[in-house]
């Protein structure tokens, strides 16, 4: 029997949730807030000078939103993870949001519109799409080896979940995304429409279904503290509930930002009752879709801000803390609670991320401006000591962020990082090359671990020596220590 707004599958799941909350006594210590946007410049209108006007907007007027917005328990500034389609991908558009990834306020995860699909197919969709992510823009990271991503489906069609079929068509897609390196699924919730799954406001751990069967994410485990893993993909969804008070009949609430249902203080306080949560942990992932002209000018023209200002009041109200996330930091923590670890780290972590950011744009700027006007042939960077040749622009852009990274970790001076040159060289770029995935986790100086994420790049970097200083002599001022990559749930730890 379908009932209006398709309750038939999500009012019973609700109801029983309300239930569990309302005997339960404990109150979150933490939440962590996620903006999920379902980022799709191009749209219907399939027009690259308005998607890159749109990009140009948010890469202009986001970061000043994310600065002026206020900081979270850690000190951190408000994330926002792009689910950048697949099938719209354009080198100068994903380029254009990968420098906002670059000032720290930024991420870019997964998103895929198909139809009639098959397996083969989307295996290279995704495959290649992420390759290109990481290779071509420095976005996504490693973990275990192999790429990994978040993921939203297109038109809300997850696992074939249309009752007609349209908008996937593909049989097992929960095992083959799991297969394919996705740390979450963060669809979910889909009302008004029908694809919209039977387990509301929990995170948890869906199975592919033996026959390939759409829907597997109908049933799962619940995400629970020192849990583990209890199976194939792990779900993040969002608030879904009704929320009263507007007018005579309750509407539906799922935690969307739009121009037509911008967020208030009391939708905040709402959210915050409908949040999943693990342990003492709570999770919002709230979702948009902000390429649209008519969400993109209302949450740009003071959406946002107010949305950031009310989530910290509500937070302060609540005496909980309250943590900006990307969709992958979420994750983390999601993850550091199922394997039993404390969110903590966590955070630590995150500030040190969050500060290396910042340090690394402000750095690789300086260094540029000095070496304006030698693009054409760049040769010699006389900005650091000694003398290091360059193949290309890419390579030095790459390499620079590089070493602003580990000078931004340390507090390294500038003369000191010479040897790290010439490992780079020697050692690192050849075990790149080999593997084709390079992640290096900590550098020893003499004093306390720094963590470090590197990801591939092309070409290599050649120092000369430094003035007074033998070969040897620059070689025994550092060690550095490369593990495997292989490193369970977290990329960095404490």
């Amino acid at each position: 029997m379908n009932l209006p707004r398709h309750a038939e599958l999500w009012l019973a799941p609700y109801l029983k949730d309300r239930l569990r909350r309302a005997v339960r006594s404990a109150k979150p210590k933490r939440a962590w807030v996620v903006v999920a946007d379902h980022y799709e410049p191009l749209g219907r209108s399939r027009s690259a000078d308005e998607a890159l006007r749109k990009v140009a907007t948010w890469s202009e007027r986001w970061p000043r939103i994310a600065d002026d917005a206020p900081k979270d328990a850690a000190g951190h500034r408000p994330q926002y993870t792009f689910f950048y389609p697949q099938e719209e991908y354009r080198h100068d558009l994903v380029e254009a949001i990968a420098g906002i990834v670059r000032l720290g306020v930024g991420d870019v995860e997964v998103h895929l519109h198909h139809d009639n699909e098959q397996r083969e197919s989307f295996i290279r969709k995704v495959t290649e799409y992420c390759h290109c992510l990481t290779d071509d823009h420095g976005l996504l990271r490693q973990q275990g080896g192999r790429t990994v991503f978040g993921f939203i489906h297109g038109n809300w069609a997850l696992d074939n979940s249309r009752p007609d079929g349209k908008w996937c068509g593909l049989s097992g897609e929960i095992a083959l995304l799991r297969d394919l390196g996705c740390y979450a699924d963060l669809t979910m919730p889909s009302l008004p429409s029908a694809t919209q799954g039977r387990v509301v406001n929990k995170i948890y751990w869906c199975t592919n279904d033996a026959d390939n069967r759409p829907r597997s994410f109908d049933r799962g485990i619940e995400a629970t503290v020192g849990g583990g893993r209890q199976g194939d993909l792990l779900m993040i969804t969002g608030p879904l509930g009704l929320r009263f008070g507007e007018r005579l009949l309750p509407r539906l609430e799922t935690g969307e930002l739009a121009g037509y249902d911008l967020p208030t203080p009391a939708r905040v306080h709402r959210w915050f009752d409908l949040a999943p949560t693990i342990g003492d942990e709570l999770f919002l992932k709230l979702y948009t879709h902000g390429a649209q002209e008519r969400n993109m000018d209302p949450l740009l023209g003071g959406g946002l801000s107010n949305l950031f200002r009310w989530l910290a009041e509500e937070a302060d109200r609540r005496g909980i803390e309250v943590h900006w996330a990307t969709a992958w930091q979420m994750y983390q923590t999601a993850a550091a609670l199922i394997h039993g670890r404390s969110p903590v780290s966590n955070i630590a972590s995150a500030k040190l991320e969050a500060r290396a950011n910042r340090d690394v744009t402000d750095t690789t700027n300086d260094i540029r401006k000095r070496t304006r006007g030698t693009e054409s042939d760049l040769t010699i960077l006389e900005s650091l000591p000694g003398q290091f040749r360059c193949a290309t622009q890419s390579i030095l852009r790459h390499n620079l962020q590089f070493l602003a990274q580990i000078h931004a970790w340390t507090r390294i001076t500038w003369d000191r990082l010479t040897p790290v040159h010439r490992v780079l060289q020697s050692d690192c770029l050849n075990h790149a090359e080999a593997a084709g995935h390079f992640a290096p986790r900590s550098i020893r100086f003499g004093r306390p671990q720094a963590m470090v994420d590197y990801r591939p790049c092309p070409g290599f970097l050649v120092p000369s020596t430094p003035a007074g200083s033998s070969e040897g002599e620059s070689k025994s001022l550092c060690r550095i220590q490369f593990p495997s990559v292989s490193s369970g749930p977290d990329m960095l730890d404490s």
